[in-house]
């Protein structure tokens, strides 16, 4: 019997070393969604139509903004004076006021 704890002890033990990787902190900002959202519509971008699938601004930004992948920079957005300065927002910077 005491040969078996001989082969379940180091399986046991290669097990507990293979842990899972720390959670990634977010990238995103996906609660400034809404701010962004509404400053697109007030300034009448194309950016705030719903996608031809029907996604509303909110949805895309929120999908985008959770993924860990990339961000649009919502908290930049919701400050644009303009359409043409949302793109420096979406390029990774942010925009100077003239």
């Amino acid at each position: 019997m005491g040969y078996r704890y001989l082969i379940v002890l180091p399986l046991l033990a290669a097990v507990a070393c293979f842990q899972k990787p720390p959670a990634e902190e977010p990238k995103g900002e996906p609660e400034a969604c809404p701010a962004a959202c509404a400053k697109l519509r007030e300034l009448g971008c194309e950016e705030a139509e719903p996608t031809p699938n029907g996604a509303t601004c909110e949805d895309v930004c929120k999908s985008i903004e959770t993924s860990n992948l990339v961000s649009v920079g919502p908290a930049c957005v919701a400050r644009a004076e303009t359409c043409e300065s949302v793109g420096e927002c979406l390029a990774g910077g942010e925009f100077s006021a003239p």
